[in-house]
């Protein structure tokens, strides 16, 4: 049964994230349902299916980025303009952003009224306080002293390329002034939220950012930006990114999400992974969860990644004018609307399918009703019902049978000793073979370690 009744479901009605939250927009209605299990066959349906890591393809090659941009630090898909990527140089350049081609060739220069280039490090592109347009945001957030009191984020309407012969063109930012509510941090990596989950939690055109360290795992920050500046604003701290590793290798440059909003893609000067986002889970849930191995290519002073604006690809640079590496995505799940509970009257034969991307997450008081939810997605860093602890990266099988992690804290651990501190079983250990999950292969044998 995959319908559980919520709250003891008798006399209850369906809620979003609490007791106000109730729109018509997040369900279908059906009249003339004629019994509770006719009502649970609509929603068992389109139940949900869990958002699965992607399968992704080798890198391809397909040009050097223009020498105008020797320290590239930021790469985003253009919404308006197909085919077509934004980019900017690192700290030191000018208040302009590059459209650049899929070969790295420089199409169009956009000047950026109203702003200043103190440490430009990410872009992205998004949505924002109009609905159906498209904005391009730039965070100057760079601060490798760690000293500046405030940042910047400049949010600009993404204009169209198209009819304008003159390869230099200008267009009005907003600027935002926001501060840490911690002291300073170094950054270099920002996206934006987006998709059916967030539009269902309000939270669309949300500005997320990822900070930098050596030592440990980057923190996680979000803002909401107003409609229009109005004053200085304060970033959220939402908990340490789930990420593996330290060190230069693991320092974060660069951060995008998926269009459809079920993948957050974070890289580092040595990694380069994916964390699905589940059906009604918000985006640091999803950051402090299990993350994918993906295709990448060694790039020493990598610091940009995008998804492509289809969502059928990735794209990386690195700076000291290097390639554009294309990736390929052949499969990824996306985030369509699913069911996530029903309500079952109080009026005769009317059936509420929560099927808009919104999850029934409580109830109130309402006699005649019935309220039922779909349980929320298992939580992915569980293996066997149990809890993985010292994880650097964790990859559950296909099969569901077991996971394969890698682990971390293993000095003087037998990979035996390790499985039986987390109450499972060991069926053998291997050398891995680039912090991916993938067992290392030497003479066509796998490299063993052996449970002792």
């Amino acid at each position: 049964e995959i319908l559980q009744p919520l709250d003891g479901g008798a006399d209850r009605g369906c809620r979003g994230m609490n007791a106000n939250d109730y729109d018509p927009s997040y369900y279908t209605s059906f009249d003339g349902v004629a019994s509770l299990e006719e009502c649970k066959a609509k929603c068992q349906d389109t139940a949900p299916e869990p958002i699965a890591c992607p399968v992704t393809g080798e890198g391809q090659n397909l040009g050097t980025i223009s020498s105008m941009i020797p320290e590239a630090s930021g790469l985003a898909a253009s919404r308006k303009n197909p085919g077509f990527y934004w980019t900017h140089n690192d700290s030191g350049g000018r208040a302009r952003l590059f459209a650049v081609d899929k070969h790295g060739n420089v199409k169009k220069i956009l000047w950026v009224k109203g702003a200043n280039a103190i440490d430009w490090e990410d872009i992205a592109t998004g949505p924002g306080p109009v609905n159906g347009l498209s904005y391009v945001y730039i965070a100057d957030i760079g601060d490798n002293s760690e000293h500046r009191g405030r940042v910047q984020i400049y949010r600009v309407p993404e204009p169209k390329l198209e009819g304008s012969a003159d390869q230099h063109i200008d267009a009005m930012s907003d600027r935002f002034d926001v501060r840490y509510p911690d002291g300073a941090h170094d950054c270099e990596a920002m996206f934006i939220d987006q998709g059916p989950a967030a539009r269902a939690k309000g939270t669309s055109g949300r500005v997320y950012i990822i900070t930098k360290h050596y030592n440990y795992a980057g923190d996680i920050y979000w803002v909401d930006l107003p409609s229009r500046p109005s004053g200085q604003l304060t970033f959220t701290k939402a908990g340490m990114l789930n990420h593996g590793g330290t060190g230069w290798p693991a320092a974060v440059t660069a951060a995008d999400m998926h269009p459809e909003g079920s993948l957050i893609v974070v890289r580092a000067y040595e990694q380069l992974l994916m964390f699905p986002r589940q059906h009604g889970q918000s985006v640091e849930d999803a950051l402090r969860g299990s993350s994918c191995p993906v295709h990448r290519r060694g790039e020493r002073q990598g610091e940009a990644v995008t998804f492509g604006a289809d969502g059928s690809h990735y794209m990386t640079v690195s700076e000291n004018t290097q390639p554009m590496w294309y990736f390929p995505i052949h499969s990824s799940s996306k985030a369509v609307a699913s069911c996530s509970g029903i309500q079952f009257g109080p009026d005769a034969g009317r059936c509420e399918v929560w099927n808009q991307a919104a999850r029934v997450q409580s109830s109130v008081p309402l006699p005649g009703a019935g309220c039922f939810s779909v349980p929320a997605p298992p939580d992915p860093t569980q293996c066997g019902g149990k809890g993985m602890r010292d994880v650097d990266m964790f990859c559950p099988l296909a099969d569901g049978s077991g996971c394969k992690v890698l682990a971390d804290n293993m000095q003087r651990k037998t990979c035996r000793q390790y499985c039986s501190s987390n109450g499972l079983s060991c069926i053998n250990g291997w050398e891995e073979e680039n912090e991916n999950c993938v067992v290392k292969v030497e003479n066509g044998l796998p490299v063993e370690l052996g449970c002792d």
